[in-house]
C-alpha cells in the first residue's frame, strides 16, 4: 500500500515537473521573435519591427533615427540607426530593405525623431504591432 502511494506521488511530481518545462515563447506570427518551437505562448515576449525609410530624390547624405524605448508619452528617445540609401519613386522590399534603419520594440506607440545631414529635423509617433509589412516612411 505504501509503495503505491509513493509511486503515485512520484507520478504526480513528475507530471508537474514535465508540464512546467514547456518552452515558452512568442507565438504571434508576424513578431520579430516568433518562436515556432514554443510549446506555450507568452506573447508578452513578442517584439515587432519597423523599417524606417525615405524616398527623397536627394540621394546624398543620411538621416539619423531616434526612437523611444518606452511607449510612455514623452519618453526619452535613443539613437537607433541611420537611413543611408534612399528609394525615390519606389518602396523598399518589406523584408530586405537595404540602407534603412530597422528597429524592434514591444507592441505600442512610440515617439521618434529624425535628423538629416543638413540639420532638418522632424518628430512623430510610430506604432509597433502584429502586421506583415513593417515599413515606416519618414517625411521631413
Amino acid at each position: 500500500m505504501k509503495i503505491i502511494q509513493i509511486l503515485t506521488l512520484l507520478l504526480v511530481i513528475g507530471t508537474v515537473i514535465m508540464s512546467s518545462c514547456k518552452k515558452r515563447g512568442c507565438k504571434q506570427t508576424y513578431a520579430f521573435n516568433y518562436d515556432v518551437d514554443a510549446d506555450k505562448a507568452n506573447n508578452k515576449l513578442c517584439t515587432y519591427q519597423r523599417t524606417f525609410w525615405d524616398d527623397h530624390t536627394d540621394s546624398t547624405g543620411w538621416i539619423d533615427v531616434w526612437v523611444a524605448r518606452s511607449d510612455s508619452l514623452g519618453a526619452e528617445v535613443f539613437y537607433e540607426g541611420t537611413i543611408s540609401i534612399f528609394y525615390p519613386g519606389t518602396t523598399p522590399d518589406c523584408e530586405m530593405a537595404v540602407g534603412c534603419a530597422v528597429i524592434d520594440r514591444k507592441p505600442g506607440t512610440y515617439d521618434y525623431e529624425i535628423e538629416n545631414n543638413k540639420g532638418n529635423t522632424d518628430f512623430g509617433v510610430v506604432i509597433f504591432r502584429d502586421e506583415a509589412c513593417r515599413l515606416f516612411e519618414v517625411n521631413y
